[in-house]
């Protein structure tokens, strides 16, 4: 189980394992639907939406912008919780 789990953490380690972009998306997909929380940072400030970007892993910033605004994120008043909520948003497309 990885309810409340700090995601950043979690991919940091598939990240170093050098995995294939297919198991990273994987995991992360797994991690969100049992409640990972995306926006705990990590000793160096770095989020999972920043190090999906550091990676230019396009598939996994998209599934962290989708994850659920309820069930994935801690702090409402941050950066990658109002980046999620932009990029819901209606008239973005």
């Amino acid at each position: 189980m990885v309810a409340g789990y700090n995601f950043s953490f979690i991919l940091t380690g598939v990240f170093k394992l050098s995995c294939t972009p297919m198991i990273v998306l994987t995991t992360a997909v797994h991690c969100l639907q049992f409640g990972a929380k995306l926006d705990k940072p990590l000793d160096d400030g770095r989020t999972a939406l920043t190090i999906a970007m550091e990676t230019n892993n396009r598939e996994m910033i998209e599934t962290l912008l989708e994850a659920s605004l309820s069930e994935n994120y801690v702090n409402t008043q941050e950066f990658m919780y109002e980046m999620a909520k932009k990029y819901r948003r209606v008239d973005q497309g």
